[in-house]
């Protein structure tokens, strides 16, 4: 679907996928303008795990690279929207939402049950569960900004780029070896 939208904009990009904790491996003679990490794709690690990804993409930007840390789920936001249970519903299946948060830990946990739909019964099919560390706003600025990298500006989202407020998701932009004032002016 990007790849569409990125040949109909006439924008050229490359779009690669793969695994965030062997960024440096992979990339180690490439440099790149921006690194995008999108969709709460941080927290299934440990912490020390999840501080080397922010120093590989440290290493792989360009001088004055931008880090974009998008539509990440923030304690913040997390602890404002917290339902123990939930179900989502298709045509075809219910999945049931079943929810713990260590809130000394920062950990979140869910089991997603998934089920069929036949007539007016379900089936049961699966189940997944996933374990997750749900960092604060200030806990990803004080890891990003450890590795070198400067905190530019956090959006509500990232449709508008309406200011972050205290319940937002992580909508952050970093920048690698530049000064804060001088890129303001352009973002």
């Amino acid at each position: 679907m990007q790849q569409k939208k990125s040949k109909k904009h006439r924008v050229r990009v490359r779009f690669i996928i793969g695994d965030m904790r062997k960024l440096f491996k992979i990339f180690k003679k490439e440099k790149f303008d921006v690194v995008l990490n999108v969709w709460t794709a941080i927290g299934y690690y440990d912490k020390k795990t999840d501080e080397r990804i922010f120093k590989d993409v440290y290493k792989i930007l360009k001088n004055k690279g931008l880090f974009l840390i998008l539509n990440c789920a923030s304690k913040e936001m997390f602890l404002y929207n917290f339902c123990f249970s939930h179900f989502k519903e298709t045509p075809k299946y219910i999945i049931l939402n079943e929810s713990d948060f260590d809130f000394l830990r920062s950990i979140f946990r869910e089991k997603w049950i998934f089920y069929e739909k036949e007539g007016k019964d379900l089936k049961y099919i699966d189940e997944h569960e996933i374990k997750m560390r749900i960092y604060s706003h200030q806990e990803i600025i004080e890891m990003v900004e450890k590795v070198g990298f400067k905190f530019l500006k956090a959006y509500r989202g990232i449709n508008f780029l309406e200011p972050a407020n205290k319940f937002s998701p992580i909508n952050f932009v970093f920048a690698k070896n530049i000064q804060k004032r001088g890129l303001m002016r352009k973002i």
